[in-house]
């Protein structure tokens, strides 16, 4: 089956599957005995869109340490970014709720 569309026709895109913006990540250590806990950064305005309708394989690579599973934590929802966003089908992770 085959569909035409007129010319002119606007067609409204779907969303991406998977989406991150600017997102950045830091985990703060312990208070310690004066209270300030060391800060480690992991991921720093890292954005990346994965397309729903465009098949395609991604790999992820780098140096132990480099953020490669935080990466994969935050997009699966399991952490929350310390700034930015990270979007599935247009809408926050944080916002769906786990089931």
């Amino acid at each position: 089956m085959t569909r035409s569309i007129e010319a002119g026709t606007k067609l409204e895109a779907s969303p991406p599957l998977l989406e991150m913006r600017h997102v950045r990540k830091v985990f703060r250590g312990g208070g310690g005995m004066w209270g300030k806990g060391k800060e480690t950064l992991a991921l720093n305005d890292f954005s990346l869109t994965l397309n729903a309708d465009e098949p395609a394989f991604t790999a992820i690579a780098g140096e132990s340490g480099s953020g490669k599973t935080t990466l994969a934590r935050l997009l699966l929802g399991f952490e929350e970014p310390t700034s930015g966003e990270v979007l599935y089908r247009g809408q926050s992770l944080l916002k769906l709720g786990r089931k």
